[in-house]
């Protein structure tokens, strides 16, 4: 450890024998009972390929992690360190690495966590992977590996995670996946995979990421109904068809926005998703109405249904979601009032029913949304004065009306608007209040298209 502590020698790491001759207490360094070191903590200290062949003399050592540091090539390191047996936990994310992922990771069988991601590695994933078979962890993200996810991948009946998120994969998602029966995460977003997603996918999978690729295909009746899966996101991808009705009950999050889905959004379910607290269908083709069962699901924070074909009124039963702190329904066919009982949500921070055909008044009792910084109600059909009482509005930032039937003078206004204010294309007439100078704050402000006097403001 003297020539590590030389070699390794910067003020970030104060490693110092002649202050503590003692390694097990440094910096990063975790010792055994026998006071054998087998934990590295080395990461963000700038190290350099140069330091490693000195770490990899510590034979008793099996948690590496130098991450977040400066290292520029993998050879060297395999070559002397793969020579430690006991070599559990491996950590080279951040660095500056590049070459492809060596096929060959050392003698040590033992390995279980590999952590190679946001680094420079390409071409694909070697096949050899598989040979290592005590791997529970493989994080491979933010690189620019290429290919196919290779079959024998399957092999590895300890993988517990496997995310391989944002690099340039193709090809198919392989089926024999489903058959790992301790994956509990599997994460392969921002690539770019092609084809079906494979039947019993979640069979065991708790968290399931396919977004940002490009499956097509309908989501097979199973994929959201075992009982263990928590959260989905397959949304940015060529998917067709409808929602299955059954979904599982442990369900926390559900992402099927901006696919080409459709048929009428499945309400059977809603009662019994005790845990799910995002729901995103937006910018799908979904027609029908709003479920007005989606009011029993007590801890929705997030609810998008924006953009698409949705018609009928808006249900009241929302005004139960008293979690609820995004409500996003903009760019669909919705009709009828405002319903009061929207006033209800007291933890709402922002609600978009813009560019539907909604009708009726805006609820004076909206000044009760104490939490609410954005509100648009933009082009609807949208009848009256605005109520006096939302000034009392207080966290409200933007306020966007543009576009209605409303008529008479402007109340005064809540003080903290700022990123914008547009009353544009209604039928607002008199004077322009002079308290609108009191929102210094304000970035836009459009008054355009109403009927306001000449000697205004």
């Amino acid at each position: 450890m003297i020539t590590l502590s030389q070699q390794l020698n910067n003020s970030a790491l104060g490693w110092d024998v002649a202050k503590q001759p003692n390694p097990c207490l440094w910096k990063g360094v975790t010792c055994s009972k026998s006071s054998l070191i087998t934990q590295l903590s080395l990461s963000g200290f700038a190290l350099s390929t140069y330091n490693l062949p000195v770490v990899c003399e510590i034979s008793s050592l099996y948690s590496l992690d130098l991450s977040n540091n400066a290292l520029s090539s993998i050879s060297e390191f395999i070559k002397d360190c793969g020579g430690i047996h006991g070599l559990k936990s491996l950590n080279l994310s951040k660095n500056w690495l590049s070459g492809s992922i060596p096929s060959h990771l050392g003698k040590s069988k033992a390995l279980e966590q590999l952590v190679l991601s946001e680094n420079n590695f390409s071409g694909e994933i070697p096949e050899q992977i598989a040979d290592y078979g005590n791997l529970t962890l493989i994080d491979f993200s933010v690189n620019n590996l290429s290919g196919s996810i290779p079959h024998r991948i399957g092999e590895l009946a300890n993988l517990e995670v496997l995310i391989l998120s944002e690099n340039n994969l193709n090809g198919g998602i392989p089926a024999n996946l489903s058959s790992i029966s301790t994956l509990s995460r599997f994460a392969a977003n921002h690539n770019n995979f092609s084809g079906s997603i494979p039947g019993g996918l979640t069979r065991y999978v708790k968290n399931l990421d396919l977004s940002y690729n490009k499956l097509t295909g309908s989501i097979l009746e199973d994929l959201l109904s075992f009982t263990n899966l928590q959260t989905v996101d397959l949304s940015y991808n060529l998917l067709e068809g409808s929602i299955p009705d059954k979904m599982s009950p442990s369900l926390v999050r559900l992402r099927l926005g901006s696919n080409s889905l459709n048929g009428v959004i499945p309400s059977a379910n809603f009662a019994t998703l005790e845990k799910l607290t995002g729901l995103e269908l937006d910018n799908n083709s979904f027609t029908g109405m709003i479920p007005p069962e989606l009011g029993d699901c007590q801890t929705l924070t997030l609810l998008n249904l924006a953009q698409n074909k949705l018609n009928g009124s808006l249900p009241a039963q929302l005004g139960n979601l008293k979690s609820l702190q995004v409500m996003k329904l903009q760019l669909n066919n919705l009709s009828g009032d405002i319903p009061v009982q929207f006033s209800l949500l007291k933890n709402l921070s922002q609600l978009n029913i813009s560019w539907n055909s909604l009708t009726g008044l805006i609820p004076s009792s909206f000044s009760n949304l104490q939490e609410l910084t954005n509100l648009n109600l933009q082009h609807n059909y949208l009848s009256g004065s605005i109520p006096d009482s939302i000034r009392n509005m207080n966290s409200l930032i933007e306020l966007q009306l543009g576009e209605n039937q409303l008529r008479g003078r402007i109340p005064s206004l809540p003080v903290k608007l700022q990123i914008a204010l547009n009353l544009s294309s209604n039928l607002f007439e008199g004077s322009i209040p002079h308290s609108l100078s009191s929102l210094t704050g304000l970035e836009v402000l459009d008054l355009s298209n109403n009927k306001f006097s000449v000697n205004s403001f």
